[in-house]
């Protein structure tokens, strides 16, 4: 098993490519909505897809399945960090996306993410 620092690791990443991410979560975040693959940031950093996977899962970054067709509107959304989406109303999410609230309802499901339906305090509105 590698013992590595990833703090060490992100401060390395901003030294050689002139970079300024203040935390690991950014780095991963943009290199991965930048790259869409696992196999590219292995590359980058040689420290396995594994570990690689499990970071970024670690901080709630949805991974890409080169497998998946996904619409624009379903890209769109992946693209929007899991906790701006866990803390965004299904309404407001959809208006961000430009689908439905319904459709937002059954990607939140097929993926097992926890949304919330309504913002505390605001009016149900019909939805």
């Amino acid at each position: 098993m590698i013992n590595l620092s990833f703090d060490n690791l992100r401060i390395a990443y901003n030294y050689l490519y002139k970079k300024a991410y203040d935390t690991e979560h950014d780095m991963w975040n943009h290199l991965y909505r930048k790259h869409k693959s696992i196999e590219i940031l292995d590359k980058m950093f040689g420290i396995g897809e594994d570990i690689i996977s499990n970071r970024l899962k670690h901080f709630g970054i949805i991974l890409f399945n080169n497998n998946d067709k996904k619409s624009f509107t379903e890209s769109l959304f992946y693209a929007i960090p899991l906790d701006i989406i866990k803390s965004t109303s299904q309404k407001e999410l959809a208006d961000m996306v430009g689908c439905s609230r319904v459709h937002i309802s059954r990607m939140l499901r097929t993926h097992n993410i926890e949304g919330i339906k309504l913002l505390p305090g605001r009016p149900r509105n019909g939805y």
